[in-house]
């Protein structure tokens, strides 16, 4: 059909999953299809458990999983839920990971706000990804804005200390 922009290959399953073919990789079918490769790891976490290792024929969504938060188009468009802002959390992430929310520099801290493994996981990040540096940007500051303000499966807030010396450039204080 003239004009048409339908993706025409035979891994494309329809606008919400695809089919992994050999030799694909996350990275080419976020390519492919626009949606960043963490998202597309996050969201199929259930069937993932190392971003770098898909197989043929699995068969992967490209939106997020029922009951998961909006995608980051969707955020963008109704905005971030939490009590802090957006603004501050991009100004903690330049100050941390330099603003690249995919941060893994094998220091042993992860994603934008350079979460530790413990504290991504103590405060429910694994429920986004395995580790802070998969999750999106989105998750991240859902998990982040536990560590600062609600506290999350017992553990209690731990404020700005969490990042003591970032928190200030960023306004936490």
């Amino acid at each position: 059909m003239a004009g048409s922009a339908a993706v025409a290959s035979a891994d494309y399953d329809g606008p919400n999953h695809w089919i992994v073919e050999p030799g694909q990789t996350l990275s080419i079918i976020g390519q492919r299809t626009g949606h960043p490769w963490q998202d597309l790891c996050s969201w199929n976490r259930d069937q993932i458990s190392d971003c770098d290792l898909i197989y043929p024929d699995q068969r992967l969504r490209l939106i997020p999983p029922e009951g998961s938060l909006a995608t980051p188009q969707q955020q963008d468009s109704v905005g971030y839920h939490g009590q802090t802002s957006v603004q501050t959390w991009e100004q903690l992430a330049q100050c941390e990971s330099g603003g690249d929310w995919s941060a893994n520099t094998g220091n042993g801290f992860y994603g934008g706000v350079q979460f530790e493994q413990e504290t991504w996981d103590s405060y429910g990040g694994g429920a986004f990804a395995i580790r802070a540096d998969l999750a999106s940007k989105w998750d991240q500051m859902t998990a982040a804005e536990r560590v600062y303000r609600t506290g999350y499966g017992g553990n209690g807030p731990q404020g700005a200390g969490a990042w003591p010396v970032c928190s200030y450039e960023a306004g936490m204080r």
